[in-house]
């Protein structure tokens, strides 16, 4: 979710996944607006199993659909990388990419080089494959040979300044493997205004592209509470800040509830 059509308005975009074999949708992205109309949908020759991203690989403002489609472990081609027009589901010049490895995970996006514009980080069976937003050009493949991916890539500012980079998947015996890498050259750098670093983009998760970049707390985090089902849960920072996740409702911070209590009360 995110504000796809570059008017403003927020969208959804889905990826069909690989669960009916003979739907008429197989292999597309789906995109919709905020009343559930059909605003475009897009045929990518492969199965779209990860979420799409929502970007500016081009450092000129506009929003990019960012898909990979997984061809299943027989194609003889390799796996394709889309990058799509957000106002109207096209592809975008020197797009699609292919990769070597299967794509069966989300790809998530960082500016990597502080120029403006996005890059991707696209989670394959053969390493965390990194893709020049502007260039459509592989730049770089993390753990490459050591370990196999299949969910989407961590993107982090660690204590020291620097990107960091997190993937976890499974290596030669199938044993999990976790690793962290850290981009040289990043300290003081942010990850960019429209970047997509982890599954739902920012704090709040709702996948908003006017969120400011990911960010340290103010304070930690020092308690949590489930939701009677278990299907959201609230965080309490030890200055009050409060956070809500899945289909907990969000209240406000503790300070803003005392000080509406007192008001209350008097």
């Amino acid at each position: 979710m995110g504000q796809v059509f570059g008017d403003g308005a927020p969208g959804i975009v889905v990826g069909t996944g690989n669960y009916y074999p003979r739907a008429p949708d197989r292999y597309h992205v789906l995109a919709f607006d905020n009343n559930c109309n059909l605003r475009w949908s897009s045929y990518l020759d492969g199965d779209t199993l990860g979420s799409p991203a929502i970007a500016d690989i081009e450092g000129n403002a506009s929003v990019a659909v960012l898909e990979g489609a997984d061809l299943g472990p027989d194609a003889s081609s390799a796996e394709l990388v889309w990058a799509l027009n957000g106002a109207t589901g096209a592809a975008l010049p020197g797009w699609p990419v292919a990769t070597p490895g299967r794509i069966m995970g989300s790809i998530t996006t960082a500016e990597l080089t502080g120029v403006g514009y996005q890059d991707l980080l696209v989670p394959t069976t053969s390493g965390l494959v990194i893709i020049d937003g502007k260039s459509a050009r592989i730049v770089a493949t993390l753990g490459n040979g050591a370990v196999g991916l299949q969910n989407a890539a961590l993107v982090t500012k660690d204590p020291n300044g620097l990107t960091g980079i997190t993937i976890a998947g499974y290596g030669a015996g199938n044993e999990g493997v976790i690793l962290h890498y850290e981009v040289q050259g990043t300290a003081g750098m942010g990850l960019g205004l429209r970047s997509w670093p982890m599954f739902h983009q920012n704090r709040r998760l709702d996948g908003w592209l006017d969120a400011p970049p990911p960010a340290t707390l103010n304070k930690p985090i020092v308690g949590m509470a489930a939701t009677p089902r278990s299907n959201g849960d609230w965080n309490v920072a030890s200055d009050g800040g409060i956070f809500s996740f899945g289909n907990a409702t969000y209240y406000g911070s503790m300070p803003a509830v005392l000080a509406a209590e007192n008001s209350m009360g008097e």
